[in-house]
């Protein structure tokens, strides 16, 4: 399945030749773009406003086992394959760092939960070694 490796460790992008764009065109290029998609069957999902100007959004599954995501920009019309869901970047490292320190703490508190429930339910029960 080199295809799907492919798909997967590279951003693609390249052109939907025409101005108007459908679904069966969406999927004639991607085809003719990547040449072992072929033979599979290829199910585009809906495309949909994106949170970036001038971007729609969507993703295609390719034989009912693994779906890509993408962008869709439509003048001129390009389809950008993500590799993965886009990530934002738009903290501070002074909010990175409270996110952080606020996520450790949760874990903590979760751990911290964990341990009294195990005390209680083992309470009074028989264990091997120091007591």
């Amino acid at each position: 399945m080199r295809w799907a490796l492919l798909l997967t460790n590279l951003l693609f992008v390249f052109p939907v030749v025409a101005q108007e764009l459908n679904q069966e065109q969406i999927l004639a290029n991607l085809k003719f773009r990547i040449p072992n998609l072929g033979n599979a069957e290829v199910i585009l999902g809906d495309i949909v406003d994106s949170p970036y100007a001038d971007l729609k959004q969507g993703s295609f599954t390719i034989n009912g086992q693994q779906t890509f995501q993408f962008l869709l920009s439509e003048d001129p019309p390009h389809l950008i394959l993500l590799a993965t869901d886009p990530i934002d970047v738009s903290l501070s490292e002074e909010e990175i760092a409270d996110l952080l320190t606020e996520q450790e703490r949760q874990e903590q508190q979760v751990a911290a939960e964990l341990h009294d429930a195990l005390n209680r339910f083992s309470e009074g029960k028989p264990s091997r070694g120091p007591a």
